[in-house]
């Protein structure tokens, strides 16, 4: 069967609602423009599950680029949800767009790992009850909004910069709300929305001006009156049962009413909403699922769901506030029983054998098997070269590719980047091979339909922006691709010389710093953290971070002011002195730094100015070797490399 026509009977087979599909591909991105295009006029949400995080990344942007607007990526946490850890703003926005988009489209890709089936989230309805509608020129209560903001998970900023963040300015709403590539600009006169626009979070810059709006929550618990009260009452009952302490349970329900985002928030989750839905229950009858290397992916899923368990006992040993363990996590066997209802496509490279058993990843007959037709590249010359000295690396790609169009093929190399076509371009010129570069992309960085690329019918070399994460041959179209990023991955001859490391000050995250460990305020200098404390300001109880300066002088600095704190970083083996609280140390300690940064700086002017009027020795142009090295440079030249 040719590339083509599988995908005319994988069309054919989904419209007619066949339930279970075997594709048979050496490739797997083969599979992914495949299924690309079979579904790219056909109106059904598409949930493709992949065994693990590379294939997940790898897809995610892979199907990103050959339907953009269409995919969206559900990542899993990176912990047990249960754990006291608190995820980045980036995950969660990730996580409530993508179900958010499954629930209210009818076209929705989502890429997920196995390991996603597994986890609770939150109830449809409730998401769909928490998207806000903002549109311009309608009145709306602007104090109602930035309650809603900080209910929904929203952090109050001076200035907006990432997902999950809010900030408000006189008449100004600045947010940054998940399913938005950028910040939205609000602009109130009264309560009436005059106007919506996006805006660099860099420039502070208009970027475009929006008729409408749609505002997500943050992260997946939304702390209405109603919803704490419900809470309140569940962690009452449920620490009776497991003979908590009082101070504990306290800490926990002041943080619920001060709608407080701390690292319990997760595990509070079952007890907000009660019964919380998982993947499935927002995916709606006709969904199709995408299902790569099935027995991997239940094999993935049945450990995840052992370490979750064991894991779960581990943390009720140590005192911890939990509902029962499939409040976070489904069973494998109930999620395996629920996919038999849909639409299934199983991809593998080879024939996959019906099973005895089956279930939800293995089928008892397949309703359709298509064979592709897809090969793997032979491993090309120059992704396996070493470089040495007076070695064209090049040259043997070069001699595949002239063997390629003699042979009647078109030869598609994909670049990600513009100065990679301009280098791809530069060598084949060197190597007098013909190419043509394309621009065949509706929409920028778009991979075009494969109807277009195979109606090409001179064979030849093009180059095409986009991406595939391996390159692969359809034998009946003649068609080869090939992605730069397997060119241009070369291994140095010279591996001996150990690299120096660099010590990166990094942000303190509560969860990585022991009582007891130096930290650097902003502000005030060296302390030591002696942990978190529970106390009230202004009536209002909060957490604290207790910090100790010299002479037992102490500091309680609000949770929220975390990013004031960096790890403090020395010389190993000798400890630093504490600095004093408002003795003007510290300040004067760093003056001292910026009038010694200040004197580097003028010293680096003068260099540059005498460098400048100084005649310089000439040296000849960069030759075809070095264009090479250049091309097959695995690394990302900074603006000042260039």
């Amino acid at each position: 069967m040719t590339f083509k026509k599988g995908i005319s009977s994988l069309k054919n087979a989904l419209e007619k609602g066949k339930g279970s599909i075997s594709v048979i591909s050496e490739a797997a991105s083969g599979s992914s423009i495949m299924i690309s295009e079979a579904v790219r006029d056909i109106s059904r949400p598409l949930i493709w599950i992949c065994p693990d995080k590379k294939q997940f990344l790898e897809r995610t942007r892979e199907l990103q680029n050959i339907l953009p607007g269409r995919v969206y990526p559900f990542p899993s946490y990176e912990h047990l949800v249960f754990l006291p850890l608190i995820p980045s703003p980036e995950n969660s926005a990730s996580r409530i767009t993508a179900l958010y988009n499954l629930n209210e489209r009818r076209d929705p890709i989502l890429v997920i790992q196995a390991s996603s089936l597994l986890e609770r989230v939150i109830p449809a309805a409730e998401l769909s009850a928490n998207a806000e509608l903002i549109m311009a020129e309608e009145e709306i209560e602007r104090d109602q909004v930035a309650r809603w903001l900080v209910e929904a998970g929203y952090e109050y900023l001076n200035r907006v910069e990432r997902v999950g963040e809010f900030s408000v300015r006189g008449e100004i709403l600045d947010i940054f709300p998940p399913g938005h590539e950028l910040p939205l600009r609000i602009l109130f006169f009264d309560d009436l929305v005059e106007e919506i626009r996006s805006f660099d979070p860099v420039t502070q810059r208009t970027v475009s001006f929006l008729k409408e709006a749609i505002l997500l929550p943050a992260r997946e618990i939304v702390y209405s009156d109603k919803r704490v009260a419900a809470a309140v009452r569940h962690v009452i009952e449920q620490a009776k049962t497991l003979d908590l302490s009082a101070s504990d349970v306290n800490s926990i329900i002041q943080n619920l009413e001060a709608r407080r985002d701390t690292e319990n928030s997760l595990s509070i989750m079952p007890f907000i909403y009660g019964e919380l839905d998982d993947l499935l229950s927002y995916a709606p009858g006709d969904t199709i699922l995408v299902i790569e290397d099935a027995l991997q992916c239940q094999r993935n899923m049945e450990a995840f769901s052992e370490r979750a368990l064991e894991a779960h006992f581990q943390q009720l040993e140590n005192q911890r506030l939990l509902a029962e363990p499939e409040a976070y996590y489904a069973s494998p066997s109930s999620i395996s029983g629920r996919l038999e209802s849909l639409s299934r496509v199983f991809l593998a490279p080879g024939r996959i054998l019906a099973s005895r058993q089956q279930s939800g990843f293995s089928p008892a007959a397949f309703d359709v098997e298509i064979e592709t037709g897809i090969t793997r590249n032979e491993s090309l010359p120059v992704a396996q070269a070493t470089f040495r000295k007076g070695t064209e690396f090049f040259s043997s790609f070069a001699s595949r590719l002239s063997r390629w169009t003699d042979q009647g093929k078109r030869v598609f190399i994909l670049y990600q980047e513009k100065d990679a076509r301009k280098r791809l371009e530069g060598l084949l010129e060197h190597y007098e091979i013909v190419f043509q570069s394309l621009d065949l992309q509706e929409e920028a960085g778009a991979l075009p339909g494969f109807d277009r690329l195979a109606d090409l019918q001179a064979p030849g070399v093009y180059l095409l922006s986009g991406f595939l994460a391996e390159g692969f041959t359809d034998l009946e179209s003649q068609v080869v691709f090939v992605p730069d990023h397997e060119l241009f991955t070369f291994k140095h001859f010279d591996t001996r010389r150990r690299k120096s490391r660099k010590r990166k000050v990094s942000p303190v995250s509560i969860s990585d710093i022991r009582e007891g460990d130096l930290v650097v305020h902003r502000d005030h200098g060296v302390a030591r953290y002696m942990g978190l404390t529970t106390m009230s300001a202004n009536d209002i109880p909060g957490e604290f971070i207790n910090l100790e300066y010299r002479g037992g002088d102490r500091l309680y600095l609000p949770v929220d002011r975390l990013g004031l704190l960096q790890r403090y970083v020395g010389v190993e083996g000798r400890e630093p002195r504490l600095d004093k609280l408002g003795a003007g140390t510290w300040s004067a300690r760093k003056q001292k730094v910026k009038r010694a940064i200040r004197e580097i700086a003028h010293e680096l002017v003068d260099l540059y100015a005498a460098r400048k009027v100084r005649k310089g020795i000439a040296l000849s142009e960069p030759d075809d070797m070095y264009r090479q090295f250049e091309a097959a440079f695995p690394y990302r030249e900074t603006d000042d490399q260039l």
